[in-house]
């Protein structure tokens, strides 16, 4: 791993633990490429905490030429932090002035929880949770208020029947709308009435905002980084930070989470993600006691290995080479990485199969002729793939 690399990495999280710190006072005394500090710290979106920490607990290690620079993009990504919270509470207000209530995902509700301070994680699109029988009001809301549909809308019933977000662009935010944590064909299912009943008001930027409630939370943000390969590493500096922050009630409540939805294996990436990528091993849970070490060894390898060289994620803009999987459909390397994350067998062969045979937005006609439409696509697809190369 590169001396950079390794830096950043031990700079993501906030308060610093004593061998992190040891660890980071060594790294400074060697000699370091800070262009390419900056770079990664930037590229993984982690510039917040990275310079927060360095500028309050390093200054006097950090060269002369580099360290107003370090100020600066410490209170830059602060101060760009904070202000898409204010847009978040100016949105959360609107909705809920509407009579629309909504729970804030991710975004200043993680920086909140995991760090206590919304200046310290920035965040892209605005996640709301709403009931479904609000979904299409909110959706006014939104056109009303100068945003505008990123999807079709004949295909609307669809993808909220699928539990798909609806997604709008706006002038300062892209925003979706969820009415559950996660799309049907993934096969994990919170509860519904659950998430309502069990949901938290915190403060926030001056404002209150209702939240997840701690279990619901962390086990959503192991399902979000399983789904999406684990290609940011923010995401597993959340989970490394709410971990530590859990009580053991909560952490109780977590384990009996994952167990009623089955996602002990996906639990325990998201933990062993945290410790082998990031060095985070202060974590209250064992995930030994969860699967064993042999059933996520391949998915965390993965993870460790797209980012201990220091590259670009592919979610952050940079061009990487297209898998064959890629060609057949989108999506599909990722959904293939999120099976192998399911402990069940009937969950592993349900959601890959629901790729190849349920009718989407691009299959249209008639319900029997999309579930023919859809088949006969990708073959036509795979076809081609095959004799491009």
């Amino acid at each position: 791993m590169l001396p950079e690399t390794e830096l950043v990495k031990a700079l993501c999280r906030a308060p610093l633990s004593t061998a992190a710190k040891q660890r980071i006072g060594a790294l400074l005394e060697s000699p370091l490429d800070w262009n390419a500090i900056f770079a990664l710290a930037a590229r993984w979106e982690l510039e917040p905490v990275v310079f927060s920490n360095l500028r309050s607990q390093y200054h006097e290690a950090i060269p002369k030429h580099v360290i107003s620079r370090v100020i600066d993009r410490g209170r830059e990504s602060r101060a760009f932090a904070l202000s898409r919270t204010l847009i978040m509470v100016e949105l959360v207000k609107r909705f809920e002035d509407a009579g629309i209530a909504v729970i804030v995902l991710k975004g200043p509700a993680v920086a909140i929880a995991a760090y206590g301070d919304p200046s310290l994680r920035t965040f892209g699109d605005m996640d709301l949770l709403l009931k479904k029988g609000d979904m299409v009001a909110g959706r006014e809301l939104l056109l009303s208020s100068g945003y505008a549909r990123d999807y079709d809308a004949v295909v609307e019933d669809c993808l909220i029947r699928d539990q798909h977000a609806l997604e709008f662009s706006g002038p300062r935010a892209k925003v979706e709308l969820h009415w559950t944590l996660l799309s049907r064909h993934l096969r994990l299912d919170f509860n519904v009435d659950e998430l309502w009943g069990s949901a938290r008001r915190i403060q926030g930027a001056g404002a209150e905002m209702r939240v997840l409630a701690p279990h619901h939370s962390f086990l959503f943000l192991c399902a979000h980084g399983a789904k999406h390969e684990w290609l940011r590493p923010r995401w597993m500096c959340d989970v490394a930070q709410l971990s530590v922050r859990l009580s053991h009630e909560e952490a109780k409540q977590v384990m009996q989470l994952a167990d009623s939805t089955h996602s002990r294996r996906i639990l325990a990436l998201g933990l062993r993600v945290a410790r082998d990528v990031l060095g985070a091993d202060d974590s209250p849970f064992d995930p030994n006691l969860l699967v064993p070490e042999a059933d996520t060894r391949r998915l965390v390898d993965k993870a460790r290995k797209q980012h201990d060289a220091g590259d670009p994620s592919p979610m952050n803009g940079s061009a990487v080479p297209q898998s064959s999987f890629s060609r057949l459909e989108p999506g599909l390397p990722a959904l293939l990485y999120w099976a192998s994350a399911r402990e069940r067998r009937l969950d592993q062969v349900a959601c890959i199969a629901r790729v190849f045979f349920v009718p989407t937005e691009k299959d249209r006609g008639p319900r029997v002729v999309g579930w023919l439409l859809r088949p006969l696509r990708l073959a036509v697809r795979a076809a081609r793939t095959v004799v491009a190369r």
